[in-house]
Protein backbone atom coordinates (compact mmCIF):
# COMPACT_ATOMS: atom_id res chain seq x y z
CA UNK A 1 0.00 0.00 0.00
CA UNK A 2 1.06 3.39 -0.74
CA UNK A 3 2.53 5.59 2.32
CA UNK A 4 0.29 8.34 1.36
CA UNK A 5 -3.08 6.14 1.62
CA UNK A 6 -1.58 4.77 4.93
CA UNK A 7 -1.04 7.92 6.06
CA UNK A 8 -4.41 9.24 4.84
CA UNK A 9 -6.09 6.25 6.36
CA UNK A 10 -4.48 6.91 9.41
CA UNK A 11 -5.84 10.67 9.83
CA UNK A 12 -9.22 9.91 8.86
CA UNK A 13 -9.68 6.94 10.91
CA UNK A 14 -7.99 9.46 13.74
CA UNK A 15 -10.38 12.09 12.78
CA UNK A 16 -13.63 9.56 12.39
CA UNK A 17 -12.39 8.07 16.04
CA UNK A 18 -12.47 11.80 17.44
CA UNK A 19 -15.66 12.41 15.55
CA UNK A 20 -16.89 9.21 16.89
CA UNK A 21 -15.54 10.07 20.52
CA UNK A 22 -17.10 13.77 20.34
CA UNK A 23 -20.65 12.54 19.33
CA UNK A 24 -20.92 9.75 22.17
CA UNK A 25 -19.66 12.90 24.80
CA UNK A 26 -22.19 14.78 23.32
CA UNK A 27 -25.23 11.82 23.64
CA UNK A 28 -24.19 11.06 27.13
CA UNK A 29 -24.86 14.92 27.96
CA UNK A 30 -27.66 15.15 26.32
CA UNK A 31 -29.01 12.10 28.51
CA UNK A 32 -27.87 13.67 31.72
CA UNK A 33 -29.44 17.01 30.80
CA UNK A 34 -32.50 14.42 29.56
CA UNK A 35 -32.22 13.06 33.26
CA UNK A 36 -31.79 16.15 35.06
CA UNK A 37 -35.07 17.06 33.09
CA UNK A 38 -36.82 14.28 34.09
CA UNK A 39 -36.01 14.73 37.44
CA UNK A 40 -37.36 18.58 37.32
CA UNK A 41 -40.78 17.19 35.62
CA UNK A 42 -41.31 14.91 38.42
CA UNK A 43 -40.83 17.07 40.83
CA UNK A 44 -43.00 19.59 39.43
CA UNK A 45 -45.75 17.02 39.24
CA UNK A 46 -45.13 16.40 43.31
CA UNK A 47 -45.92 19.92 44.01
CA UNK A 48 -48.49 20.45 41.68
CA UNK A 49 -50.37 17.45 43.14
CA UNK A 50 -49.67 18.67 46.51
CA UNK A 51 -50.89 22.43 45.70
CA UNK A 52 -54.11 20.26 44.05
CA UNK A 53 -54.51 18.58 47.23
CA UNK A 54 -54.11 21.83 49.39
CA UNK A 55 -56.72 23.80 47.15
CA UNK A 56 -59.17 20.69 47.20
CA UNK A 57 -58.60 21.19 51.32
CA UNK A 58 -58.99 24.69 51.82
CA UNK A 59 -61.92 25.21 49.04
CA UNK A 60 -65.82 24.50 49.67
CA UNK A 61 -68.31 23.09 46.98
CA UNK A 62 -70.91 25.90 45.84
CA UNK A 63 -73.48 24.06 47.78
CA UNK A 64 -71.73 24.16 51.13
CA UNK A 65 -70.78 27.68 50.51
CA UNK A 66 -74.97 28.43 49.85
CA UNK A 67 -75.68 27.05 52.42
CA UNK A 68 -73.06 28.68 54.78
CA UNK A 69 -73.99 31.70 53.24
CA UNK A 70 -77.73 31.18 54.09
CA UNK A 71 -76.84 30.15 57.67
CA UNK A 72 -74.93 33.46 57.75
CA UNK A 73 -77.76 35.48 56.81
CA UNK A 74 -80.21 33.68 59.10
CA UNK A 75 -78.00 34.48 61.69
CA UNK A 76 -77.49 37.86 61.02
CA UNK A 77 -81.56 38.91 60.64
CA UNK A 78 -81.25 36.86 64.25
CA UNK A 79 -79.03 39.60 65.77
CA UNK A 80 -80.85 42.23 63.58
CA UNK A 81 -84.22 41.39 65.49
CA UNK A 82 -82.56 41.39 68.70
CA UNK A 83 -80.60 44.89 68.47
CA UNK A 84 -83.70 46.13 67.12
CA UNK A 85 -86.03 45.26 69.88
CA UNK A 86 -82.74 46.04 72.07
CA UNK A 87 -83.35 49.65 70.77
CA UNK A 88 -86.99 49.90 71.43
CA UNK A 89 -86.21 48.82 75.03
CA UNK A 90 -83.77 51.38 75.40
CA UNK A 91 -86.24 54.11 73.91
CA UNK A 92 -88.33 53.11 77.02
CA UNK A 93 -85.69 53.49 79.17
CA UNK A 94 -85.29 57.24 78.38
CA UNK A 95 -88.74 57.79 78.57
CA UNK A 96 -88.45 56.26 81.83
CA UNK A 97 -87.83 59.88 83.92
CA UNK A 98 -91.17 60.90 82.13
CA UNK A 99 -93.24 57.86 82.49
CA UNK A 100 -92.33 58.10 86.40
CA UNK A 101 -93.18 61.70 86.65
CA UNK A 102 -97.28 60.74 84.68
CA UNK A 103 -97.37 57.99 87.28
CA UNK A 104 -96.49 60.28 90.42
CA UNK A 105 -98.69 62.90 89.40
CA UNK A 106 -101.51 60.37 88.62
CA UNK A 107 -100.42 58.91 92.48
CA UNK A 108 -100.58 62.65 93.75
CA UNK A 109 -103.90 63.77 92.58
CA UNK A 110 -105.49 60.62 93.54
CA UNK A 111 -104.17 61.15 97.24
CA UNK A 112 -105.41 64.76 97.00
CA UNK A 113 -108.67 63.42 95.93
CA UNK A 114 -109.26 61.22 98.49
CA UNK A 115 -107.67 63.66 101.73
CA UNK A 116 -110.26 66.45 99.82
CA UNK A 117 -113.02 63.58 100.00
CA UNK A 118 -112.26 62.95 103.40
CA UNK A 119 -112.04 66.42 104.56
CA UNK A 120 -115.63 68.06 103.07
CA UNK A 121 -118.54 66.41 104.72
CA UNK A 122 -120.54 64.59 102.67
CA UNK A 123 -117.99 64.14 100.27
Amino acid sequence: MNPILQIFGILLSAAATLIGTLVLWNLKQLVKRLDTHEIDIAQIKKDFSLCKVDCERNNVSKEDWVRSEAFTRDKLDKVSATLNRIEGQLGIVDKIPQIAGAISREIAATITREIISQIKPGG
